[in-house]
């Protein structure tokens, strides 16, 4: 079975448009929010202590630009942790900095999508990457 699909993403807005357009895209996954950075990553430090594979994602949205911890710094700990360094992680931001792309690659994202103005384009978007990270990759331990 597909792991969950995790958002990390703080505006409550943009977290539902994520949703329904991930639900949208036909991806067969679970789809968990988390409204926090802080939230994600103490979830994520509970199923490594449990050992607990099966509820870790098989794809991570990730907004970089998040009060108190930023996605940058998520990132970085996804990546640096080998029990989660395989878990793609797709950057959602409306930044459209050159930094910003540099620093998400550099830091071992997977994908960076700047988040299209408009609500048609932004759906559409979204719903293309769930299909394609829900369904399409294959990631390690998968049949």
């Amino acid at each position: 079975m597909n792991g969950p699909l995790f958002i990390v993403e703080d505006d409550a807005f943009d977290a539902d448009l994520i949703k329904q357009a991930l639900r949208n895209s036909e991806a067969i996954n679970e789809i968990v929010h988390f409204n926090s950075g802080i939230e994600f990553l103490e979830k994520m430090e509970e199923f490594i202590a449990n050992n607990n594979s099966s509820l870790m994602p098989k794809a991570i949205f990730l907004d970089i630009k998040m009060p108190v911890i930023s996605g940058f710094e998520i990132l970085k700990k996804i990546k640096e942790r080998a029990e989660t360094k395989s878990i793609p992680v797709i950057l959602v931001s409306s930044s459209q900095q050159d930094s910003d792309l540099e620093e998400g690659y550099r830091l071992g994202a997977n994908s960076f999508v700047v988040k299209p103005i408009g609500f048609d384009k932004f759906f559409e978007s979204i719903s293309k990457l769930g299909y394609y990270w829900g369904n399409l990759n294959k990631t390690a331990g998968q049949n």
